[in-house]
């Protein structure tokens, strides 16, 4: 997974301009269970329906203050915490596992690539 993550930040990395990457500290370890992204444009809707068209699973990343239970419980919390707030629009994962290939990698590049209209 850690091969496939660092694999996806090198292939995204020329799009940073359009999304944030995962970062992780150097004295740190992450085991990617899902490679986390985020739209720096603030919304991820259509830039996740071109990605599903095209073959690339997403799923949206859920803070904890849009889950019904803790809406129904607490309220519409949001305005109360705006970074979860701009992450429930913005934010999403795709694939991250050990059995994904070079060549997976390269498609999954290559349809971010298309929808920002970036060459290479």
């Amino acid at each position: 997974r850690l091969r496939v993550a660092r694999k996806l930040s090198e292939a995204l990395r020329p799009l940073e301009r359009h999304l944030q990457l995962p970062y992780v500290p150097p004295d740190r370890e992450h085991m990617f269970m899902l490679y986390p992204l985020v739209a720096r444009s603030g919304d991820k809707r259509k830039l996740v329906e071109f990605l599903e068209e095209g073959g690339v699973e997403t799923r949206d990343l859920l803070p904890l203050i849009n889950q019904p239970v803790y809406m129904k419980m607490f309220g519409n919390l949001e305005s109360r915490y705006p970074v979860a707030k701009h992450l429930n629009k913005a934010a999403f994962y795709i694939g991250c596992h050990q059995h994904i290939s070079d060549k997976d990698i390269d498609f999954v590049a290559d349809r971010f690539k298309k929808f920002f209209k970036v060459r290479g």
